[in-house]
């Protein structure tokens, strides 16, 4: 399987992740160019049924910029398509990361719904290095977020932030 087009980068790191849910696949492609911004990243969708696979869309962030790399993680659940972005900057913090749930429309097209970030936005969190959906929750990974354990900082500790869909 490989993407309608590779110029311009457009396809770089295609099969960082990947996920399946009945005839769809998602594929991540975090250093995807998108106008010629480097490492904006990507989210291929593609279509199971038939002899071979179908591209049917190439899903990017609404709010994209260089070094975000979404589709660093993703997943699908029905019609939900969840793809990480580990190095987003949030409020002048960098690589905090964030995560971005679509939604395949009934016509093929695809919609983005939201933008999660972390509760608490740090610098070098990497919010949406991993990331699940499924039963109407986005679970999202932050492995190196610094947590409070019985009262002590525990330094790159990790976390999983759950999102509750609906």
């Amino acid at each position: 399987i490989t993407p309608d087009s590779n110029a311009n980068n457009q396809a770089r790191y295609f099969g960082q992740a990947l996920a399946v849910d009945g005839n769809l696949l998602a594929v991540g492609a975090r250093e995807a160019y998108e106008s010629g911004v480097s490492y904006v990243g990507a989210v291929y969708l593609f279509d199971l049924n038939g002899t071979s696979p179908t591209q049917i869309a190439r899903i990017t962030a609404s709010d994209g910029t260089s070094g975000d790399v979404l589709g660093y993680s993703v997943d699908i659940s029905g019609n939900l398509i969840a793809a990480g972005a580990r190095q987003v900057d949030v409020s002048g913090k960098s690589n905090v990361g964030a995560a971005y749930l679509f939604r395949r429309e009934a016509n093929g097209s695809v919609t983005e719904l939201a933008k999660l970030i972390h509760e608490d936005p740090q610098s070098s969190d990497y919010f949406g290095d991993a990331i699940a959906v499924g039963n109407s929750v986005v679970a999202v990974g932050a492995k190196e977020d610094d947590v409070l354990v019985s009262g002590n900082n525990k330094s790159n500790a990790g976390s999983v932030t759950l999102f509750k869909i609906g």
